[in-house]
């Protein structure tokens, strides 16, 4: 189950949220939790997905209706939006990295005045640099930075229907024209091998084919990857540890994934259902699995495969969504997803809930039966909120409740909820605590009439009886109220009225042979810690407590301490 959340509220959730989830009786699969980023407008076209050193998201993105790039980045309780670029009508096609301290850098089209841009936060400003204005240039731009922290950018010469690329030495921009062969350059997607050698994924428009270029030294080598049917719009890129490529597009209305081992080719269809695989983003995760976002019959989707076999999900089905995507891994490879909203013209941003367990020890014993608890948390975005239930009625509110303590007999289910800056999940154990009895016998009396009639008193469960010398003990209909036996006494002449002194409930009745127990007014009793109890032949009780020696002439309504001489 996932529950909205516009912020970071952590009083309100620990108090109604948390109670709505922890009253869910069963472990919750993983659910994607979308949140809107910005909806000032129409803005979040070319979203382009970064996260920073813990993992915060920044997002680059175009803001349509004020023609503007645009820039967010999640503070850990709010998304703070700035504008970037707002001369004439710029933005589009951005491409977003961060630089070794966290600044972003951003590429992208300028269409006032058809130039590839690129900006960079300097910690204080953003400095805006033309990179190339010869001609209508600048769309689909990929970024990169090199070991250098020196910008590499793929992109398109539209005047010309290029691939060109271009790379800042230190001092100028040097620009080269990868691929001229006909109408060329569209769909890049850019990455640098480990010696820092660009590689391309790319859309051979004029002939419908996926290419991939790679420059190895000062000479570039281009190969046709994928000519069947009419493949390559919306590529994307990765390396994996040996440098081989990988590359997500969209082909002939699937989505499809193409590999390199060696020098042979590998083209997989991934997803085919409907019109899907637009708008691609691919990563790699440590293990060089790959994940891929993309958009396809009007919702958001994620492809993961693992060993051999892939797996699709629906993010968000919430209208036509799911276009412009961006996909990120953090530190564990969790995916985070950057996308625009068509129907609402707002910029989204989607994470899998909190993928929350438990643990308990011991989880089985004799009443009072005390667990150490351990919660634990993974796929999570900022700080936490845990709200845990124990079954008999109690809650906590931090992370490992270390001494919960069962005081009555059962079986008790346990739910863990887990709350991070964007969502909600709980996990529960179902009959996972079993308390029983206690079989201490803290008190005993023998029925002077009748023998067979015993009485005893189990800690923590109240009075018990049997008329047949133990052979079956049945507890009393009404038990005291407090089921802490220290004594129990049987009244010399009337045999089935009884008494039973408690420790820290006083002295109860009962008149029925020890069936229906009341608690008797104990007035003057001012410990109610009771010890033992005892009865002399004339019905007289005395009561033995903390505080000294009692007794009770009434039947155990008023009390008179008794300790004259007493130490």
């Amino acid at each position: 189950m996932v529950l909205p959340r516009t912020g970071w509220t952590g009083l309100v959730i620990a108090g109604f949220l948390i109670a709505a989830l922890l009253a869910l009786a069963a472990p919750v699969a993983a659910e994607w939790s979308p949140r809107i980023v910005d909806s000032s407008g129409n803005v979040g076209r070319f979203t382009s997905l970064a996260l920073d050193g813990s993992g915060n998201p920044r997002i680059s993105y175009f803001d349509s209706d004020n023609r503007a790039q645009n820039y967010a980045e999640w503070t850990g309780s709010s998304w703070a939006i700035t504008t970037v670029d707002s001369s004439g009508n710029a933005g589009g096609y951005t491409s977003l990295v961060l630089n070794g301290s966290g600044y972003p850098r951003i590429s992208y089209y300028d269409l006032g005045n058809g130039d590839l841009n690129y900006a960079e936060w300097t910690g204080s400003v953003w400095d805006i640099t033309t990179v190339d204005s010869d001609g209508d240039v600048g769309q689909f731009t990929s970024l990169v930075l090199d070991g250098s922290g020196y910008p590499r950018i793929s992109y398109c010469d539209y005047d010309n229907l290029d691939l060109n690329y271009a790379e800042w030495t230190g001092s100028v921009w040097a620009i080269t024209t990868v691929d001229s062969d006909g109408d060329v350059g569209r769909f890049t997607s850019l990455a640098l091998d480990g010696s820092g050698n660009p590689r391309i994924s790319y859309c051979d428009a004029g002939n419908g084919y996926l290419k991939y270029a790679e420059r190895t030294g000062g000479s570039w080598t281009i190969t046709t990857v994928d000519s069947g049917g009419y493949a390559g719009q919306d590529t994307s890129l990765a390396l994996d540890g040996s440098g081989n490529p990988r590359i997500s597009y969209y082909g002939n209305g699937d989505l499809r994934y193409a590999e390199r081992t060696g020098g042979s080719w590998t083209v997989t269809t991934v997803d085919s259902g409907g019109n899907v695989g637009q708008d691609t983003s691919l990563a790699l995760d440590g293990s060089g699995n790959p994940r891929i976002s993309y958009y396809g019959n009007g919702d958001l989707r994620y492809a993961e495969r693992t060993g051999g076999s892939w797996t699709v999900t629906t993010v968000d089905s919430g209208g036509n969504v799911g276009q412009d995507t961006s996909l990120a891994l953090d530190g564990s490879g969790n995916p985070r997803i950057s996308y625009y909203d068509f129907d609402n013209g707002d910029l989204k941003f989607a994470k899998p809930v909190p993928v929350v367990d438990l643990s308990g020890s011991p989880l089985s014993g004799a009443a009072p039966l005390t667990v150490s608890f351990t919660g634990s948390a993974t796929n999570t975005l900022g700080a936490l909120i845990w709200g845990w239930s124990f079954g008999d009625g109690s809650t906590s509110f931090v992370q490992n409740p270390s001494a919960h303590t069962y005081t009555a007999p059962g079986t008790h289910s346990v739910s863990l909820a887990v709350s991070d800056s964007m969502g909600m999940n709980v996990t529960a154990r179902t009959s996972y605590v079993t308390v029983t009895g206690t079989k201490s016998a803290t008190a005993i009396a023998v029925n002077p009439v009748w023998p067979s009639i015993l009485y005893t008193g189990i800690e923590n469960q109240g009075i018990y009886r049997t008329t047949n010398s133990g052979g079956l003990w049945l507890p009393a209909a009404t038990q005291p109220g407090n089921t802490r036996i220290r004594a129990l006494v049987i009244h010399p002449v009337t045999h089935t009225t009884l008494y039973t002194g408690t420790y820290g409930g006083g002295v109860y009745s009962s008149t029925d042979g020890g069936v229906h127990w009341t608690v008797c007014s104990n007035t003057g009793l001012a410990d109610l810690n009771t010890l033992s109890l005892v009865s002399d032949s004339a019905g007289r009780l005395f009561a033995g407590t903390e505080s000294g020696v009692y007794a009770s002439m009434d039947g155990c309504s008023n009390w008179v301490a008794v300790d004259s001489g007493m130490p």
